[in-house]
């Protein structure tokens, strides 16, 4: 008599698979609460299934790895293992200028790559001259002490400017008694009540007794605030010239002196009295003003600002 007896392949017969994820160091590390213990067919050939998306925030699965087996037979004895690999993903790290970028900004900082979890020093602040800058941040980033951990996704910081309280200065030319500007400024005046950047325009119609703007002068009359408050506008005014006549008040007898020559003279400009005027049998007065406000004086005189 011959007694048969065949086997049957169990079907849950159970193997493992194992995930490893790279560390910051570049090597592979076993992630226990990771590992599958399946089931299957003895006998039957099986294929590892990598993690879903949602288990790996910021793995990638690489089937390139050294190590990695992917697929076996499964040992009736439960002995497959299985392994996968998983590589950290690497974002890129940039910076922008957001808002108007003054002149002399500092350049951006370089573009860098930096893996997932990494630790990512933040840039030193930008610098302009005559601004103020924001400092770097991006949407919903901790920084912490000038550092932040990497996440899964770019990261684009970002940062502005803001103008500083300035000065600007306008220089006041006011024309000499010879009719000509002097070289250095008559009187200059600070304002400080701009920043950086902003457009001024100087008051010509300041109040300079005696004097009246001259548009036709190298005048600079508005600019824009520098970011080193170097500035300067220049307002050039003439000063005012008026005719010097003589008249004689009262009868004049018959040979009287002629008339001195009118002039004219700027304001403030010390004038010359014609010699007195002489007729026979006469006694002149001598030369008078009625202005009130000047006289003369050893013969000379200070021009008002009229004509006299």
């Amino acid at each position: 008599v011959t007694v048969y007896g065949s086997f049957t392949a169990n079907t849950n017969t159970p193997y493992t698979v194992e995930h490893y994820f790279e560390d910051l160091n570049g090597n592979y590390v076993r992630n226990d609460s990771k590992t599958q213990v399946l089931s299957g067919e003895s006998g039957k050939e099986t294929v590892a299934m990598p993690l879903s998306s949602s288990d790996l925030v910021g793995f990638t699965h690489d089937a390139g790895i050294d190590g990695t087996v992917k697929s076996g037979t499964i040992e009736g004895d439960g002995s497959l293992v299985l392994k996968l690999y998983y590589k950290r993903t690497e974002h890129t790290v940039s910076y922008q200028y957001t808002g108007t970028v003054p002149g002399g900004a500092s350049a951006l900082p370089a573009t860098l790559t930096s893996k997932y979890g990494e630790e990512v020093p933040v840039a030193g602040p930008a610098t302009a001259t005559g601004y103020t800058f924001s400092g770097w941040s991006a949407t919903s980033l901790t920084v912490s002490d000038g550092k932040f951990l990497m996440p899964a996704r770019d990261i684009i910081l970002s940062g502005h400017f803001s103008a500083n309280q300035n000065v600007y200065k306008v220089e006041h030319y006011l024309m000499d008694t010879t009719g000509h500007y002097p070289a250095s400024a008559s009187h200059t005046i600070t304002y400080d009540d701009v920043k950086t950047g902003d457009s001024v325009t100087a008051n010509t119609d300041a109040a300079h007794v005696g004097f009246t703007y001259d548009s036709s002068a190298a005048n600079v009359t508005s600019g824009t605030v520098l970011p080193d408050g170097t500035l300067i506008l220049k307002l050039y005014y003439k000063r005012n010239q008026f005719d010097v006549k003589y008249e004689y008040v009262g009868t004049v007898p018959d040979g009287a002196s002629t008339l001195p020559a009118g002039t004219k003279a700027y304001y403030q400009e010390n004038v010359a009295i014609a010699s007195p005027a002489t007729a026979p049998g006469y006694t002149f007065s001598g030369w008078t003003i009625n202005t009130g406000d000047t006289t003369i004086e050893g013969g000379f005189m200070e021009m008002p600002n009229k004509a006299v």
